[in-house]
């Protein structure tokens, strides 16, 4: 972060009314700062990359362009970007790919201002921060789908579980008696049943689909998964 630890945040949104309504929702909050907003695909990557944000805010709904072929180009660039949806549209198809190009939130734009601004924070430090609506989406899509291969084997469900405690691809290989390989399969799977992109985010889910009674409670279950997998991360035993 830069300015004295404001965070940075660009928003990308096609009304100029609820481009106003962004900087005025920030305003109260001396941490979070709105340096520019664009209000098309063809001004976002200039916006981003002469502002540096901290943070880009952006309606997937945007105009003149493919979105999501910008954000991809954008975090190619940018790798360090956090970014936020907030958009009216819970399309399972599009929060899918919002979650698989790894964004740090999907809300709706019924969202207050006070979770505006704790998602944003969330953003950056590495914590998920879901609509329930875009859960729901997400979690609908598994297991209630016309086409079966995407629902969640048990198998695969007792490996969701095992990662949602912290437990290492060599710790699940273990627990289960199959190979290191096969958890990272299954892993694998998980992720594209879900739609996600890594560990923190699928464990969010997890804690929504009830699959991980027995853990500690937290009203934020989000930055409880992330806070997990750093520890996990930063520990020499965990490899995989």
């Amino acid at each position: 972060m830069t300015e004295l630890g404001r965070i940075r945040v660009v928003a990308a949104e096609r009304s100029p009314l609820i481009q106003a309504g962004i900087r005025y929702f920030l305003q109260p909050f001396p941490d979070l700062h709105l340096v520019g907003a664009a209000s098309s695909v063809c001004e976002l990557s200039e916006l981003c990359e002469r502002l540096c944000p901290d943070v880009l805010l952006i309606d997937i709904d945007l105009s003149a362009g493919d979105v999501f072929a910008a954000l991809k180009q954008i975090k190619a660039r940018r790798p360090g970007l956090c970014v936020v949806v907030l958009t009216s549209l819970v399309d399972r198809r599009l929060v899918r790919q919002a979650m698989a190009m790894g964004v740090s939130g999907y809300l709706l734009k019924d969202v207050s201002a006070f979770d505006l601004a704790q998602a944003l924070r969330s953003a950056v430090v590495g914590r998920l921060v879901l609509a329930q609506e875009a859960t729901e989406a997400l979690v609908g899509s598994v297991g209630h789908d016309e086409d079966e291969s995407n629902s969640l084997s048990r198998r695969e469900q007792e490996v969701l579980q095992l990662v949602a405690q912290g437990q290492s691809n060599n710790a699940i290989a273990e627990q289960l008696c199959i190979s290191r390989s096969t958890v990272k399969y299954h892993v694998s799977r998980i992720f594209e049943k879900l739609g996600v992109s890594n560990r923190a985010q699928a464990i969010a889910l997890a804690h929504q689909m009830q699959l991980t009674q027995g853990l500690p409670s937290a009203t934020d279950q989000a930055s409880w998964a992330f806070s997990r997998i750093t520890r996990l991360a930063s520990s020499p035993r965990v490899s995989g």
